[in-house]
């Protein structure tokens, strides 16, 4: 149950059956498997079951090849494909009335659903792959984990402006395909190590691309967040077909040849013309600095991270 705030009502029932295996082979072979099957008061009656499953795979090659030397002393490459499913919010697939306790002089009052409900809403699903390794030197003084991936989120649940003359606001649809695709990196290295006292470090970074693949076939733009309820805003987050998902859309400042900003007789900043992509939501790559210097019992961290 959610109650937000105390004299509204809101509940969904989720109810799941899950299963996981493993096979090994010799230690240096391993294949994971796992299924899962939701059941949502959520979604549409015909679509409320849904089932996503996922197989893994790693291989340690260096036990399967028995190197354990000096320099290079283990080596795994990995790989996965998996499916996860996603429920929406309560009441999307029927319209209703809300109750206030409260209103004009006081007494009660109700007021019907300003959004168009679907009522065969499915489920969103994002599937993905992903390809990794694990590789370690100098009895693990330098490590290094590499992983790529490929996900695609289809059957997203919207919610579309209609006009008010429809006695309606918005209406739910199933629709839109995002890809994200990226990197991860980690590197760990220990330039120290004198008797109990040992300085590690570890360095790790991540870069994500996304593309807007498709709407609802017929829009192009979807508007997410707008930070004005003027038209034209001053500034809108968007998914726009064929580019980068959470673009913000805005007008740019007006600036002289020397890329200074142009300010206005008034003192203000002018802007341009027209509306134009003045950046994203997601950073370009994020990133993080570990130190950890231990001496017997006692460990010292010191983290920093990065945002760019």
């Amino acid at each position: 149950k959610d109650i937000r705030p105390a004299f509204r009502e809101y509940e969904k029932e989720m109810q799941s059956v899950f299963f996981t295996g493993q096979f090994a082979f010799r230690n240096f072979l391993y294949v994971d498997v796992t299924g899962r099957n939701d059941w949502s008061s959520a979604l549409g009656v015909n679509n409320q079951s849904f089932f996503y499953p996922s197989i893994s795979s790693s291989f340690i090659f260096t036990d399967a090849l028995g190197i354990d030397g000096d320099f290079f002393n283990f080596g795994k490459v990995r790989a996965s494909w998996a499916q996860v499913g996603n429920d929406s919010d309560p009441y999307l697939t029927r319209s209703g009335y809300s109750l206030y306790p409260t209103g004009f002089n006081g007494l009660p009052y109700a007021t019907k659903s300003g959004t168009i409900p679907l009522l065969n809403l499915k489920n969103e699903l994002t599937e993905s792959v992903e390809f990794g390794t694990d590789l370690r030197f100098f009895k693990n003084r330098i490590t290094l984990d590499l992983t790529y991936y490929n996900a695609i989120t289809s059957n997203q649940i919207l919610s579309l402006p209609v006009s008010s003359a429809s006695g309606y606001n918005t209406v739910v649809i199933n629709a839109g395909e995002i890809r994200n695709s990226g990197i991860e990196a980690s590197i760990g290295l220990v330039p120290l190590r004198v008797g109990s006292f040992q300085w590690k470090v570890d360095f790790n970074y991540a870069a994500n691309e996304s593309e807007v693949v498709e709407l609802d076939g017929n829009i192009q733009t979807y508007r997410l967040i707008s930070n004005s309820g003027g038209e034209p805003a001053l500034s809108n987050i968007e998914a726009q077909v064929g580019a980068p998902y959470g673009n913000i859309v805005g007008y740019a400042y007006k600036r002289a040849p020397d890329g200074q900003k142009i300010v206005s007789p008034a003192g203000r900043y002018l802007r341009e013309d027209e509306v134009s992509v003045i950046g994203n939501i997601t950073p370009d790559w994020i990133g993080g600095l570990n130190n950890t210097f231990s001496y017997k019992s006692l460990s010292l961290n010191i983290l920093l991270d990065f945002v760019q």
